[in-house]
């Protein structure tokens, strides 16, 4: 993933995992550390989000989008009222 917010850029690595219209799997990023993530699948829609700890405030992270015609993945990414962004991700082979 490669994610542009107003606090600024990182590349998180992000695993899903697609069971019928539920997604699960993991974020793994500087900022937030690992964490266990949980959405749906609806079409070509997605969300997912988890929760963090941030200098000792929790937040829950949001991530909506569309998954396009060549498998990337598009969207905004709301940082649990701490900012705001977009996001993109392609599937690794």
């Amino acid at each position: 993933f490669s994610v542009t917010t107003d606090n600024g850029t990182g590349t998180p690595t992000v695993t899903l995992k697609q069971h019928g219209d539920s997604l699960s799997g993991s974020y793994s990023s500087q900022i937030f550390g690992e964490q266990a993530i949980m959405g749906t699948v609806t079409g070509n829609k997605i969300a997912f989000s988890f929760s963090a700890a941030v200098e000792g405030q929790s937040l829950t992270v949001k991530y909506t989008g569309t998954v396009e015609a060549d498998g990337t993945l598009k969207g905004s990414v709301d940082l649990g009222g701490f900012g705001s962004g977009t996001f993109s991700g392609k599937r690794q082979p």
